[in-house]
């Protein structure tokens, strides 16, 4: 991928909104050391961190569409070669196995897996942003088990916080 373009994108965002690019970041980086956990190959690896890095590329400048804004996100990413490979997985990023996520209402294997992971590193960042301690957003997690994703994916993103201490330098300073 073009990191040319990326940081242009995230240039245009932090220049209005710094801590939405913090996020963007923290969830790639979640992303990133989770895909590590999975032992997924580097390019894998890559494309998760990147995913994290531009899943809520449409919500800037269109935070009340938020139903929305998975698509649109893909619709941004669509115009640009280079991203268009990761396009239809951002724009899983809010679907839930159950059926209950937007805006498609995608269930169960018609979500990527890619589109799961992100989502909750997204679910877990935005539960540190709302002040919760980390025990407090792991707690949380597990209460979607089967509903955002399967039980035995939000069981391994948790476990991965004991055998990834790096993790914690994340939130350093924070809850």
């Amino acid at each position: 991928m073009k990191l040319d373009s990326i940081k242009y994108f995230l240039d245009e965002i932090k220049n209005t909104n710094e801590d939405l690019v913090k996020h963007y970041e923290r969830v790639a980086m979640l992303n990133f050391a989770f895909a590590r956990e999975l032992s997924l190959n580097a390019q894998e690896q890559s494309k998760l961190y990147f995913i994290g890095l531009l899943h809520e590329i449409g919500k800037f400048n269109n935070e009340k569409y938020e139903a929305v804004y998975p698509e649109m996100s893909a619709i941004i990413l669509r115009t640009h070669s280079e991203f268009a490979k990761i396009a239809n997985i951002v724009a899983q990023c809010e679907e839930n196995i159950d059926g209950s996520g937007y805006p498609n209402h995608l269930k169960g294997e018609d979500i990527h897996i890619f589109a799961m992971i992100t989502h909750l590193s997204n679910k877990y960042d935005h539960c540190r942003i709302d002040g919760m301690s980390h025990e407090e957003a792991v707690s949380q997690l597990k209460l979607l088990n089967d509903i955002v994703c399967p039980r035995k994916l939000v069981a391994a993103f948790t476990k991965m916080f004991f055998s990834n201490k790096e993790l914690s330098q994340l939130y350093k300073g924070e809850n």
